[in-house]
């Protein structure tokens, strides 16, 4: 009997970037990191190869990671978990000068 496997998660939002260069669609992720939940799933679709590079660089930064990549023919699909940026909050632990 073959091992089961986890049912893919459904992407949050789709990127149909058609032949867009990497900027353009680097702009759409850093828009979708403040507008879906933690650790949402894109699916961003696209038939440029320099993409490519790009994607896996931005996953490799830290700020997402590439769940799947698929490539057919001249169309490549990647899934991407986003993750939150940082908190900017000050730490809970400093005192504050008010309280007093």
């Amino acid at each position: 009997m073959p091992p089961a496997t986890e049912p893919t998660e459904p992407a949050h939002t789709v990127i149909d970037a058609g032949g867009e260069p990497w900027p353009r669609i680097l702009g759409l992720l850093e828009r979708c990191l403040g507008q879906l939940p933690d650790a949402g799933v894109v699916e961003v679709h696209s038939a440029n190869p320099d993409v490519r590079v790009g994607v896996h660089a931005w996953c490799g930064s830290g700020t997402g990671e590439l769940l799947d990549e698929t490539v057919t023919g001249e169309q490549a699909c990647y899934r991407i978990r986003l993750w939150p940026p940082p908190s900017s909050a000050a730490p809970s632990s400093l005192p504050n000068p008010e309280a007093s």
